[in-house]
């Protein structure tokens, strides 16, 4: 979700409606720093196995360790200097669906509804029995929101 408000700030032409869910717009760097300990490659390989080979077959033929290092470094950047501002997302003209899963632990409702607030075009939805990462999101429910946006 952050990245396709991003392209739509900086490449409007080339970005259509967009929908997210569960995107963390609240950059600093202890936020930031946080965030980051739990992509820690070496810690998930050795106490979180099975988590391990779920992130391996996702980003195959890429490696999910440097997936995870540029990650990190990501939003150590983001941290530092958050690309996008408030007044940033009031110059957004798509048509954008702001999603939160109820019991997201991640994102807060707070920094969603400011972005949602912020942008021009856009709504709201919140998923119910659903938590952050998209493993966790009643699935039916999100599919739903998907098409009813986009038909």
């Amino acid at each position: 979700g952050y990245v396709a408000l991003y392209l739509a700030k900086n490449y409007s032409n080339r970005i259509g409606k967009i929908i997210t869910l569960g995107t963390k717009f609240s950059w600093n760097p202890e936020i930031a720093l946080k965030e980051t300990k739990m992509l820690n490659a070496d810690k998930i390989a050795d106490k979180i196995p099975a988590f391990a080979e779920i992130l391996h077959k996702r980003h195959y033929p890429i490696d999910w360790k440097l997936v995870l290092s540029k990650t990190s470094q990501m939003m150590i950047e983001m941290g530092d200097n958050n690309p996008l501002k408030i007044k940033d997302y009031q110059n957004i003209k798509q048509q954008v669906k702001i999603g939160l899963a109820v019991d997201d632990e991640m994102v807060s409702k707070d920094e969603t509804m400011e972005i949602f607030n912020a942008l021009p075009n856009s709504e709201y939805y919140s998923l119910p029995n659903s938590k952050h990462p998209i493993e966790k999101v009643e699935i039916t429910t999100l599919r739903d929101e998907i098409i009813s946006f986009f038909s």
